[in-house]
């Protein structure tokens, strides 16, 4: 027998399927009031929810999603860092104006972007020049010219990955406001 009282869990599974319970479990609602009132209560809130209505859409969900994902793929939007496009609310815009466009219009990068650049690259430099005194003998063994390509190699690394991540968050953005 079981010393305590019926997790959840096994209530759900003796109530949803009994055959499948092991003997202890079948038998501790018989002599446990407690655990006998919540099998009563699942079998209630079971029974309620199988004799709801299943819910319809009013719409044809399919073919919203496919046409969504159809103007999607050959959306101009899919703009990256650097490129150039137009975005639908500007095609939109000048289709009702009835004024010719403009071209193609430039997605520059964000005021935080550039403020978030400049604070890490801050930072760098500060911790840089507190622990200069410790930097230096690290890179004693080593020519100068090997500790430059190094600098500069993982700053130039760490602009590209950057870049590419704005990229990757521009793409999810379009995404999800279309």
């Amino acid at each position: 027998m079981i010393s305590g009282h019926l997790t959840d869990a096994e209530i759900q599974q003796y109530v949803l399927h009994p055959s499948e319970c092991t003997a202890d479990i079948s038998g501790h609602p018989e002599v446990c009031e407690r655990c006998r009132l919540e099998v009563e209560a699942y079998r209630a809130l079971f029974s309620a929810i199988g004799q709801q209505q299943k819910s319809v859409f009013d719409f044809d969900l399919t073919a919203m999603v496919l046409t969504k994902l159809t103007e999607a793929s050959i959306s101009p939007d899919a703009v990256g860092f650097g490129e150039t496009a137009q975005s639908t609310e500007a095609i939109r815009y000048n289709a009702t104006a009835q004024t010719p466009s403009s071209g193609p219009q430039i997605n520059p990068l964000p005021s935080y972007v550039y403020a978030l650049v400049l604070g890490v690259s801050g930072i760098t430099g500060l911790l840089v020049y507190l622990f200069r005194k410790y930097m230096l003998p690290m890179s004693s063994g080593n020519s100068q010219m090997v500790l430059y390509l190094t600098i500069v190699t993982s700053i130039v690394i760490f602009l590209f990955q950057g870049a590419e991540m704005y990229k990757k968050y521009q793409q999810q953005t379009r995404t999800l406001n279309q």
